[in-house]
């Protein structure tokens, strides 16, 4: 969520929705923003590397996604993005019940 606020759009206020829901074997977390966005036909192998960073208006280092991803794979999860230049990000994680 803090990138959806660093990276939102300047002529637009910021919004976030956050779902979350629980399928017959994850518990799924979505986080939407209608900010910068990611252009994933460039970048969409490199969104989870370690030190990545895609836009440079804001500070960060580059280690966020990446030890969200880390931790979500500890986890035996998933993450995945999807992502629209000056539309938004969507940010899926799905970790398993434990039955």
């Amino acid at each position: 969520m803090q990138n959806a606020i660093k990276y939102k759009k300047n002529w637009d206020a910021p919004v976030i929705q956050i779902h979350f829901s629980i399928s017959e074997d994850y518990y799924i977390l979505k986080v939407s923003d209608n900010g910068i966005g990611i252009d994933l036909s460039k970048y969409s192998d490199r969104v989870f590397r370690l030190y990545t960073r895609f836009h440079h208006n804001a500070e960060g280092k580059g280690i966020g996604l990446y030890l969200v991803k880390m931790q979500t794979q500890l986890m035996g999860g998933t993450i995945e993005i999807e992502s629209e230049v000056n539309i938004g990000t969507t940010f899926t994680i799905k970790i398993p019940l434990i039955h």
